[in-house]
């Protein structure tokens, strides 16, 4: 679509949309399997103690099929059409193809679905662990601002329920599937105030899952260092958010809700609590939904759209840390 002329050229959010997977896997219901199928003995209050998570989805769809129904959700509540989009930008660790990129296939199927006559719209994939939802996010609003497009779809998916080493009871109790999708578009004040990122490849073994299985593997399965994920994910979500702040001009006591990744509850406590952010003023779904990878905070975003009043001129700080290792925050102003 022809691109608008604008003194100052700024991001907003103007819809979204999730997939969440019907089929619960509760605590329970997961003790129970690794007893019987993988001679892994664990607990329920085990599990919540150490990570807050009561159960997780379990999705059937593909990684495509579950950005596709986020996708549509999103375009629906913006009240837009695919011919609308400049770019779609999607991100997932779990791609069941090395190529070609999901984004193209999501691209193929919501076009199809929709509208008869087939735009080809530019979409790409990035991966960047945990955090790449919001690379995707950061990479849009860099591309509005500058002039390049002016309305940009940013899908996140992930099945990594498929990619778990059930043998393994510190990593396996942690994963859920999902998808999230986000409307951005161009707006002629701030949504999106800040960003601050960076990644240190030094540690990124700390969590890893390889394109080839191992030996007496079937698929290649998510290995994790949990007790240096803790350390670093504690330290790192801490220094950006406190970066992002300096950057947007603001403190916390401009924040009206703070979404960090949902990987464990125990690390967002630690952070919220060493950021002296009130606990009123958190969000969590974890408890439901497990570790959703990069969907996760835009699944927080959603829900929390729906249950919190957030009014013109409320800011909400979202932090997330990934595998390589990377981390992102951002400052979002609702307008």
């Amino acid at each position: 679509m022809p691109l608008q002329e604008m003194a100052e050229r700024f991001t907003k959010i103007t819809g979204t949309g999730v997939y969440i997977p019907p089929n619960r896997l509760t605590n329970n219901d997961l003790v129970e399997r690794l007893r019987k199928e993988y001679e892994v003995e664990t607990s329920d209050a085990w599990i919540r103690e150490r990570t807050g998570i009561k159960e997780r989805r379990v999705s059937q769809l593909s990684n495509v099929e579950q950005g596709t129904i986020a996708l549509q959700q999103a375009l629906k509540a913006a009240r837009m059409e695919p011919s609308d989009l400049d770019l779609i930008i999607c991100a997932t660790n779990t791609q069941e193809f090395l190529f070609p990129a999901r984004g193209a296939k999501i691209q193929e199927n919501i076009q199809k679905i929709i509208e008869n006559n087939y735009n080809c719209i530019a979409a790409v994939d990035i991966q960047a662990g945990c955090s790449s939802g919001m690379f995707a996010e950061d990479i849009a609003d860099s591309y509005i601002k500058s002039g390049k497009a002016n309305t940009i779809a940013v899908i996140a998916t992930d099945t990594l329920t498929r990619r778990t080493n059930y043998k393994e009871r510190s990593t396996c109790i942690l994963f859920g599937d999902g998808a999230a999708a986000e409307i951005l578009t161009i707006s002629q004040e701030p949504g999106f105030i800040a960003f601050d990122k960076g990644t240190d490849g030094r540690i990124a073994d700390t969590i890893f899952c390889k394109t080839l299985p191992d030996k007496g593997q079937e698929t290649p399965c998510l290995t994790m260092n949990g007790r240096e994920v803790y350390e670093h994910a504690v330290k790192r979500m801490k220094e950006s958010v406190k970066r992002v702040l300096e950057l947007g001009e603001k403190t916390i006591n401009d924040i009206s809700l703070f979404i960090a990744h949902q990987a464990n509850a125990r690390i967002n406590e630690s952070v919220a609590r060493k950021l002296e952010i009130p606990p009123d003023r958190c969000f969590s779904n974890i408890e439901k939904y497990g570790n959703v990878s990069c969907p996760s905070i835009f699944i927080c975003r959603h829900e929390a759209y729906g249950t919190r009043k957030l009014k013109p001129g409320d800011i909400t700080l979202s932090v997330v840390i990934g595998s390589g290792f990377t981390w992102l925050s951002s400052l979002y102003r609702e307008i």
